[in-house]
């Protein structure tokens, strides 16, 4: 019991300190080797961090959300996703999944860390997505080629309604569709835009106003947590 707790312990903050790495990942601007050996610096100043302001969610807490150096404030959605990296060992150790685990762990750090960089920007870097790709290829244990044609229905779409939905969207779409089954990438996709939908119908209801943007990458990953933990569930429902 004791052995567990303490891999769940050691497990949770090795996801945090991938997830934290990967969100300074997304920010360069230019990849190169030189950035695996380079130190953290702020984001605001460009200080060199020091050991003590990179403990993961204990830093943002002791610190205040402030950099000790230039005292501006540390982007919150940084502590957010320390706090969101638990969870995937939570599941794994309950074994309440439906998928490969070193899969399931992949994609849910990789999306983690674009939803959050496409809450910000409303976009994802190409840097970022190739490195996903090569990733997911790499840990899956089927590469579903008889599914090309719905990469060519997800190119439609974009191509016909390019004002509506961004290529790294549907690069993330095309993904699933190359390591999952047909009918975990539907119930995905599907769950995607009905979670979107009414996320969005809520949030205009708040504010009163329309919304003309939002980041899908968010429900994209939220999405892929429910369908990863009912999957079989799902499937017999809906009889796929």
């Amino acid at each position: 019991m004791r052995f567990q707790i303490l891999s769940i312990i050691f497990s949770g903050v090795l996801c945090v300190i991938l997830e934290s790495f990967l969100l300074q990942f997304c920010h360069i601007n230019r990849l190169d080797f030189t950035y695996l050996k380079r130190r953290s610096r702020c984001e605001k100043c460009n200080h060199t961090l020091q050991f003590l302001d990179l403990i993961p969610i204990i830093s943002f807490i002791f610190l205040k959300g402030k950099c000790r150096y230039c005292n501006e404030n540390i982007p919150f959605i940084h502590f957010a996703g320390e706090l969101v990296a638990w969870l995937p060992v939570i599941l794994l150790y309950n074994h309440l999944l439906g998928m490969n685990s070193n899969l399931f762990l992949a994609f849910y750090l990789l999306l983690l860390t674009a939803a959050l960089y496409d809450i910000q920007t409303f976009s994802i870097p190409l840097h970022f997505l190739l490195i996903m790709y090569i990733v997911i290829i790499v840990l899956s244990e089927h590469i579903f080629i008889n599914q090309i044609g719905l990469i060519i229905l997800l190119h439609l779409l974009f191509f016909f309604s390019k004002s509506s939905i961004g290529y790294g969207d549907i690069a993330v779409f095309s993904l699933f569709v190359l390591v999952t089954p047909y009918q975990f990438f539907f119930l995905l996709f599907c769950i995607t835009f009905i979670v979107a939908g009414v996320f969005s119908l809520f949030i205009m209801y708040i504010w009163r106003k329309k919304i003309f943007k939002i980041p899908l990458v968010p429900y994209i990953f939220l999405s892929f947590l429910f369908v990863s933990v009912f999957y079989p569930f799902l499937v017999r429902y809906f009889y796929l």
